[in-house]
């Protein structure tokens, strides 16, 4: 991970609107603001992040989006590969939009995605 410090807040304010997609040597970002610990909140949101394992080496981002989007709207969907071979590492995560549709998805007992639970 990385700070980048910018003059001006309103620089901020730009590069957070614009979070679409951040790649860096062709590697997917994940973009926040940084709080300054005493304007941190006494209780930090609720992510609605998870780690996928076990991954066949044909899943793709694509394919994780497609499968978890049954459980509500799908904001990010990242197969994670190895820089030097462009592999699949065999594990990746999804952000969905609410926390709630994170439950929903975690509710259920089994996943499988390419024929593999």
């Amino acid at each position: 991970f990385g700070f980048v410090t910018f003059a001006n807040p309103q620089s901020v304010d730009m590069v957070m609107a614009d979070l679409q997609q951040q790649f860096i040597d062709n590697r997917l970002i994940d973009v926040k603001p940084a709080v300054p610990k005493d304007q941190m909140p006494a209780q930090a949101p609720e992510m609605a992040k998870i780690f996928v394992g076990a991954l066949t080496q044909n899943v793709t981002s694509g394919m994780l989006r497609d499968y978890f989007s049954h459980f509500g709207q799908v904001v990010e969907a990242v197969v994670v590969v190895d820089r030097q071979t462009s592999r699949s590492r065999g594990f990746g995560f999804v952000r969905f939009s609410r926390s709630e549709e994170l439950h929903v998805a975690l509710s259920h007992p089994t996943h499988a995605l390419d024929n593999k639970k």
